[in-house]
């Protein structure tokens, strides 16, 4: 097994935004060399008072889906590239000492 000694620093983020513009539908990407992963960060949106509220009765009555809460971002055909690009960085770096 292959030994890592130095601390390699974590890439700057990739932000995708959503083809709708909204600035909830962000998806943040971070890749960490030293692990050879990356990390998925999703905004989940603030809501009011009385939102919770609703959704609170909802989710105790189980009157969600039964899957829970979704939302979605719809990838930018020209940020394809730069995703792809990020992945190929986990898939180029085989790092062996990690656990199974």
């Amino acid at each position: 097994m292959k030994k890592i000694n130095s601390h390699k620093p974590m890439d700057a983020p990739e932000y995708f935004d959503c083809t709708c513009t909204d600035c909830g539908h962000v998806i943040r990407y971070i890749y960490d060399p030293q692990g050879n992963e990356i990390f998925t960060e999703i905004q989940l949106v603030s809501s009011g008072f009385w939102s919770r509220v609703k959704y609170a009765f909802k989710y105790i009555f189980k009157l969600n889906c039964k899957y829970g809460a979704w939302d979605c971002t719809i990838l930018n055909n020209e940020d394809v590239p730069r995703l792809i690009k990020l992945l190929e960085k986990v898939e180029k770096n085989e790092v062996s000492d990690r656990p199974n």
